[in-house]
C-alpha cells in the first residue's frame, strides 16, 4: 500500500478524505486510516466541502482523531466561502484546527484570520508566458480547455513572503 510506503518514509502528516457516494462522510475508512497511521497528524481535505452536510462532518472528523480540515467553506473559493468557514470554527470550539484553502493570496488572507480560522492554505502561484511564439488555436495537448500549455506556473517566493507577514503580524 501507498499509505505504509509513507509511514515507512517517515511522514510527519497524511491529508485525504473520503465520502460515500451518498454525500456522507466513509466513516469505517476514516477510521481505518486513522487506526493505521496512529498519531500521526491527519488533515481532512476539501472532501468535506463536497459532503452532504459539512457541519455534520466536522463532529465525525473531531471523532476519528483528524487534528486539522482543509476547506473552502463549500466554494470555489474560500473568500466567497467566508460565512461556511466561520461557522466551522465556531462549532469546532478548537476541538479541530480550520485551515482555509483555495484562493488564499495576500490580499484576503487576513479575513480568514479574523474569523478565527487556525491557518490558511495557499499556492502563491504565479503564471508566466512560456517562450512558445507559435501557438496552433483549436488544440490542446492536455485536453483541457482554458489551461495553457504555454504558460509556467510556479510558487511567488515574494507572495509566499507577504503572506507570511501579514499572517504572522
Amino acid at each position: 500500500y501507498e499509505l505504509d510506503q509513507l509511514l515507512e518514509a517517515g511522514v510527519h502528516g497524511i491529508v485525504f478524505g473520503a465520502l460515500l457516494p451518498s454525500g456522507e462522510p466513509d466513516i469505517s475508512f476514516l477510521q481505518e486510516i486513522k487506526n493505521r497511521v496512529g498519531a500521526i497528524s491527519l488533515t481532512c481535505h476539501r472532501a468535506i466541502d463536497v459532503a452532504r452536510n459539512s457541519l455534520d462532518m466536522l463532529d465525525v472528523l473531531i471523532q476519528i482523531g483528524f487534528q486539522r480540515i482543509l476547506s473552502s467553506g463549500e466554494k470555489n473559493k474560500a473568500i466567497d466561502g467566508l460565512e461556511n468557514l466561520k461557522q466551522m470554527v465556531e462549532k469546532s470550539k478548537n476541538r479541530i484546527e480550520i485551515m482555509a484553502g483555495s484562493g488564499v493570496n495576500s490580499e484576503n488572507c487576513l479575513e480568514f484570520i479574523k474569523i478565527g480560522c487556525h491557518a490558511v492554505h495557499f499556492s502563491a502561484k504565479k503564471t508566466i508566458h512560456g517562450q512558445m511564439d507559435y501557438k496552433k488555436p483549436g488544440i490542446s495537448m492536455g485536453g483541457i480547455d482554458g489551461i495553457s500549455e504555454y504558460d509556467v506556473f510556479f510558487a511567488s517566493e515574494e507572495e509566499i513572503r507577504r503572506v507570511v507577514e501579514i499572517v504572522g503580524s
